[in-house]
C-alpha cells in the first residue's frame, strides 16, 4: 500500500497532479474559525455577489483561529476546491474531510455544489 502526504496549496497541487487517481482522499482543511459579521467588499466582488447575505463575502478577516493565516480565507468553502479534488478520484471513491462544528454546513454545501454526493457522518463508540 502506498501513502502520499502533501503539504501545498490544494488548487495549485490538484491542477498540476498527473499521477494515478485516488481511491480515497483524507483531508483536514482549515476550519475557518473567523468572525462572519462584517461584509468584505473585496470578497463580494471576488464572488460576484451583491448585498451582505452571501456568506463568503461576510468574512471579516483573513485570519482565523488565534489569528492564524492558514485558517483564514475560504478555501474549504469553495465548490471549486472540492471539484478539483473530486477530479482526482476513481468513480465511487470518497473524500473524508474534517470540519469544525461551526463551519461544517458551509463546507458540506460547497462539496454538494461541486457535484459530490454527501453521505452520513461517521460516529464512533466512546472507550
Amino acid at each position: 500500500m502506498t501513502w502520499l502526504v502533501e503539504e501545498a496549496d490544494v488548487l495549485e497541487w490538484a491542477g498540476k497532479y498527473d499521477g494515478p487517481k485516488f481511491h480515497a482522499i483524507l483531508c483536514d482543511p482549515p476550519y475557518h474559525l473567523f468572525t462572519m459579521t462584517v461584509p468584505r467588499p473585496d470578497l463580494m466582488e471576488k464572488h460576484g455577489r451583491e448585498g451582505g447575505n452571501y456568506p463568503k463575502a461576510r468574512i471579516a478577516a483573513r485570519t482565523g483561529f488565534m489569528n492564524s493565516k492558514w485558517d483564514g480565507d475560504d478555501i474549504a468553502l469553495r465548490p471549486e476546491t472540492w471539484a478539483a479534488l473530486a477530479a482526482l478520484l476513481h468513480p465511487g471513491a470518497f473524500i473524508f474531510a474534517f470540519a469544525g462544528t461551526r463551519g461544517y454546513h458551509r463546507m458540506a454545501c460547497a462539496m454538494e455544489d461541486s457535484g459530490l454526493i454527501l453521505h452520513p457522518a461517521i460516529a464512533g463508540r466512546a472507550p
